[in-house]
């Protein structure tokens, strides 16, 4: 695995006992659940946020009731401090380490009394979160943008950043990020290779963030909510800028933040309007017969220039929930839709909008949504692909993740009848699924349930793919028939109500087959252009083992392991 953004031609011998061929890759084995584990103490703990670093490691934040959730020695802050009264209970904002396997800790510790919306990690391991809700007597780190909160007159408290060190032994700094209100509730976080801090959320019109002189739009009318983005220092001293994205009269929702290499802001979400901002190369410029409609968008390094944009729905109602941008500046965008007529292109895995029956009790459209993936090149004007992804039945989206070759991954909460089992594991229904697609959005190389019986759905969870392609899904659960691993970190739910999670999806590049005796190569192929990161995936498809690789970087050997690699036939 290359982390440096440079294109190489590869090659990879695998070295088998029985054979010997050209691949891309070095090990693959079936799909299977690497670790599950709960995580909380006696009382109410809800995961909100979550990440993986670069090295494989899960990192997760939220806010516990419970006065003997694990905290580890060194931690910063091994008690919670008590703000609130015992009329709103103490919501203390915990961050936790995880080993590689789920069964330890590398460190847990709390921060504050708050709730942490989002987590993300620069390369050296550091974790910044933000959040919403501290109370007055929060203090931030000297120098930083404010350092104390005075909204007192609002129980939402004030919005927060703050960042810890690598070790969780230490805050490195804490800001308030508007002294006087609470501008938004879901803050999303994201870092450009600076450790320059982008935040973006549906900022409530009434009592916004404020915005910067240099800003694409100042200011918008105090109708409802619109995007806000702001960009931070990376010593959180300074407010590089904040900027609206939304119309000047807006009503709209955000699903998420990516930063590209190029340093820009994408953020994805649902606008009510129906004169969201889009730029000239934009795909779709109108809303259709007045529904509500996903929207992405692209902002400038310096929060001037709307740099793309474009809506994306049907004549019945789209939502945005997932966002991601790879490598090439293609951006990924899924969610739920009611639209018989979604764009989708040739050759989609699923073109056709799944017909079914009443949603549920109450509901005012007769077809439940299917789920919807779609792929955009950097200037948002056509469609790469956009496929349907759906079956009769109740199903329902809640996250998504692209690997570094390109795979798109979804996960959600499974029906009778979906999803479809391929390379499954668990083909009984569980109370989540996760699949994965082709690069081209064609097919599907994986997808199974996982989890306990279906009651109980899971809520707040996340679907994050680290760069071995590898699935993790942390969230919050109320269920006790979580299946644990062996060894896990907490194998039942101590929790008597809501209760963390996490599970880790080893899932191979590609699957092998036992009918012929060689080996499988995964594409793309011996020789072909690559940009770093990217994912090796291949290995013997018969029960002979693999004695040895060798790597070739633009025709020059650069690594050999002699060890011998056990293979797992298909």
């Amino acid at each position: 695995m290359s982390s440096r953004p440079t294109t190489y031609l590869v090659s990879l011998v695998l070295l088998c006992l029985a054979a010997s061929s050209f691949a891309n890759a070095a090990t693959a084995t079936r799909p299977r659940v690497d670790f599950s584990t709960y995580l909380s103490g006696n009382d109410y703990t809800e995961v909100t946020a979550s990440t993986v670093d670069s090295k494989g490691y899960l990192y997760l934040a939220g806010y516990t009731w419970a006065d003997d959730f694990p905290t580890t020695a060194g931690a910063f802050l091994r008690t919670p401090r008590t703000v609130c009264t015992d009329s709103c209970r103490s919501h203390a904002t915990f961050v936790v380490k995880l080993n590689r396997h789920g069964n330890g800790l590398i460190y847990s510790t709390f921060i504050n009394e708050a709730a942490p919306t989002d987590i993300a990690v620069d390369p050296a391991g550091n974790a910044y979160l933000t959040g919403s809700r501290v109370e007055d007597d929060y203090a931030g780190t000297t120098g930083t943008l404010h350092t104390k909160c005075s909204n007192g007159a609002n129980p939402g408290g004030c919005n927060w950043l703050a960042k810890l060190n690598s070790t969780g032994s230490a805050i490195v700094f804490s800001t308030i990020i508007n002294e006087t209100t609470q501008c938004w509730y879901n803050a999303k976080i994201g870092l450009n290779p600076k450790n320059e801090i982008y935040l973006a959320d549906a900022a409530y019109t009434f009592s916004p963030c404020p915005t910067t002189v240099n800003a694409f739009r100042k200011s918008v009318s105090s109708a409802a909510t619109a995007v806000q983005v702001m960009k931070f220092s990376a010593d959180g001293k300074s407010l590089l800028f904040s900027t609206f994205v939304s119309s000047p009269d807006p009503y709209d929702s955000i699903a998420n933040l990516v930063v590209d290499r190029n340093d820009h802001a994408i953020v994805a979400g649902t606008t009510l309007r129906p004169y969201f901002p889009v730029t000239q190369s934009a795909f779709q410029k109108t809303r259709r017969n007045g529904s509500q409609t996903a929207f992405i968008s692209k902002i400038s390094s310096d929060g001037s220039t709307l740099l793309a944009s474009t809506l994306l729905g049907g004549s019945n109602p789209t939502e945005s929930y997932g966002l991601e941008v790879d490598h090439d500046l293609n951006v990924y965008v899924a969610g739920l839709t009611y639209s018989y007529d979604f764009p989708t292109t040739p050759g989609a895995y699923q073109r056709q909008h799944e017909p079914r029956g009443n949603c549920g009790e109450g509901s005012s459209i007769l077809d439940c949504p299917d789920m919807f993936i779609t792929k955009l090149p950097p200037n948002f004007g056509s469609l790469l692909y956009s496929t349907y992804y759906g079956t009769p039945g109740d199903e329902s989206f809640f996250a998504f993740g692209i690997d570094p070759v390109g795979h798109a991954y979804i996960a959600g909460w499974p029906n009778n009848v979906f999803p479809l089992k391929v390379n499954a594991f668990q083909t009984e229904l569980g109370n989540m699924f996760v699949s994965k697609f082709s690069t081209k959005a064609d097919r599907l190389l994986f997808s199974s349930n996982l989890g306990g019986p279906y009651s109980y759905d899971p809520f707040s969870f996340r679907l994050i793919v680290d760069l071995a392609g590898n699935a993790y899904l942390p969230g919050s659960t109320w269920s006790k028939d979580l299946d644990t691993t062996p060894g896990a970190l907490q194998p039942s739910k101590l929790s008597p109500s809501t209760a963390g999670f996490a599970v880790k999806v080893d899932i191979p590049p590609c699957t092998l087959s036992s009918t012929i005796p060689s080996i499988t190569i995964c594409s793309p192929a011996s020789g072909t252009p690559v940009k770093s990161p990217f994912l090796f995936g291949a290995g013997a498809t018969n029960d002979r083992d693999i004695s040895g690789m060798v790597l070739y970087v633009d025709g020059v050997k650069k690594y050999t392991i002699e060890t011998q690699v056990t293979s797992t036939p298909g």
